[in-house]
């Protein structure tokens, strides 16, 4: 894992950043291991499989978003698409920073096309999501 501070940045999927693992071609950076759960997690959301969401939260998970504070027992229904016909997603900009050892957080650019609770999603937006390493996990 890049060191607490170090910015790292992958974009359109080239590695762009500052992370020595970037310019050594390595692919199992930190951004590149962040990115690809958190595409994960967006495909799970378009495709409403909450089957995923149950076992990738965590006990202590919280987010905040246009319903509200979540919990991992609420969460599980809105992240799984509830009420949401998503047509498409992308993910750009990506970078992330480790703030310890075991966290990190992931920034990035959203452009997405669909609806939810019958209200159009805005098109385009910027997400951070903070990992937490649980376990050995």
């Amino acid at each position: 894992m890049a060191r607490a501070g170090d910015p790292v940045k992958r974009e359109n999927g080239g590695k762009t950043g500052n992370n020595p693992a970037d310019r050594t071609g390595t692919s199992h950076n930190l951004t590149d291991q962040l990115g690809a759960l958190e595409e994960r997690s967006y495909a799970a959301w378009k495709s409403g499989d909450t089957t995923f969401w149950k076992s990738f939260l965590g006990d202590q998970f919280v987010a905040w978003g246009s319903a509200g504070r979540l919990d991992e027992r609420t969460a599980v229904p809105v992240l799984g698409g509830d009420e949401c016909q998503i047509d498409s997603h992308r993910l750009t900009d990506i970078q992330a920073t480790a703030l310890t050892a075991r966290a990190a957080v992931l920034t990035h650019r959203t452009d997405v096309n669909g609806v939810c609770h019958g209200k159009t999603l805005v098109p385009a937006y910027y997400t951070a999501t903070v990992f937490v390493r649980e376990g050995k996990q």
